[in-house]
């Protein structure tokens, strides 16, 4: 089964990974969120994908996320995330100084879940989703 995976954050970055997404053959795209929906709008426009109303309703309706919000709210919305019950991807850096990188990986529920491998990563440039 694949994962459903949708992206928080529309700007430049989270875009790449809508597409990315969208193109994986591993990977169902379910949507996008961000502060400002008609942003979220429009990057959801060519793929289909729904526009959530909230961090909790993507969290609801996904089962990973990639974090593409800007730097500083990295660590919020990736723990958020992590709470919520989602494998979570992080575009780098995790957070905006490294305390908070390191208290982002104990929060997570299970070893090894919640974190993931960014765009530089040779896993992620190969498909959207790492292999298990």
């Amino acid at each position: 089964m694949k994962p459903r995976v949708a992206v928080a954050g529309a700007g430049a970055f989270g875009r790449n990974h809508l597409r990315v997404i969208h193109q994986s053959e591993r990977a169902e795209l379910v949507g996008v969120f961000d502060l400002n929906r008609e942003r979220a709008a429009q990057a959801a426009e060519p793929y289909g994908c729904v526009v959530f109303g909230s961090l909790e309703e993507l969290g609801r309706s996904a089962s990973a996320a990639v974090v593409a919000t800007p730097t500083v709210t990295h660590s919020e919305v990736g723990c958020a995330l992590i709470e919520m019950g989602l494998d979570v991807m992080v575009e780098k850096p995790q957070a905006a100084v490294f305390r908070s990188s390191s208290t982002e990986r104990v929060q997570s529920p299970e070893p090894g879940r919640g974190r993931g491998a960014g765009p530089d990563d040779p896993r992620y440039r190969s498909c959207a989703v790492a292999d298990p």
